[in-house]
């Protein structure tokens, strides 16, 4: 039996910003793949490129050379089947927390997209801010929301970019607890960048990213 096809995969990608002297290159030529059920995680300080990766495998950033392609993705699932924790703010300010965390699955036409939006904010202790706004909450509440957003998307591929990174260790545990039972639950596969080895090490593969060129390796050799 074939192996099943990449969820994401990069082939010599690699993403410069700028040119000349002032080019800088935030990601090498850069080959991997995410395979169905995948738990990833993407290891390396801040700066050295984790966010750039996660973009270009996203399709958020179009990469300078070589390629990004989801050959297990149709075009629709594209569109709706990826769904992404930025590290930066990213809620929508006039809407309330609820709607917020509706937000990716009303657009990508679930049928239920309230009950999904209860549910997410439910399995990470959010239920009581449901109808507040994202200026009303804390910056640590603000990226459970973003969590809970894309776990109502119920996307094939799950991308979180330092998800744990404004959070205590054990809310941040939590987050991870609810990420990866989640994406049990669904088949969805996971990659979580972060600096912190406590959440790598919830996680199967580990890949490590320096000034931004990729190194994978298995987990039992960073012990």
């Amino acid at each position: 039996m074939p192996a099943p096809s990449p969820v994401a995969r990069c082939v010599d990608a690699s993403r410069v910003f700028g040119a000349g002297p002032a080019a800088v290159v935030a990601v090498h030529g850069t080959t991997c793949s995410i395979t169905d059920r995948a738990r990833v995680a993407v290891i390396g300080d801040s700066g050295s490129g984790k966010s750039t990766l996660l973009h270009l495998l996203a399709g958020l950033e179009r990469p300078t050379t070589g390629t990004v392609d989801w050959p297990a993705l149709d075009e629709t699932e594209r569109t709706f089947g990826i769904g992404v924790i930025f590290q930066s703010p990213s809620l929508v300010g006039p809407l309330t927390v609820a709607e917020n965390t509706a937000l990716a699955a009303q657009l990508a036409g679930a049928s239920d997209p309230d009950d999904r939006a209860g549910d997410a904010l439910d399995l990470l202790g959010l239920s009581d801010l449901a109808d507040r706004l994202p200026e009303e909450i804390s910056g640590g509440q603000a990226q459970r929301v973003a969590a809970a957003r894309v776990l109502a998307q119920r996307p094939h591929l799950i991308l979180a970019d330092e998800p744990t990174g404004q959070l205590d260790h054990d809310t941040g545990q939590h987050l991870m607890d609810v990420l990866v039972q989640v994406a049990d639950r669904t088949g969805a596969a996971l990659l979580v960048s972060t600096h912190d080895p406590a959440v790598a090490q919830r996680l199967v593969e580990h890949w490590h990213i320096r000034a931004g060129r990729l190194t994978l390796s298995n987990p039992e050799a960073d012990r």
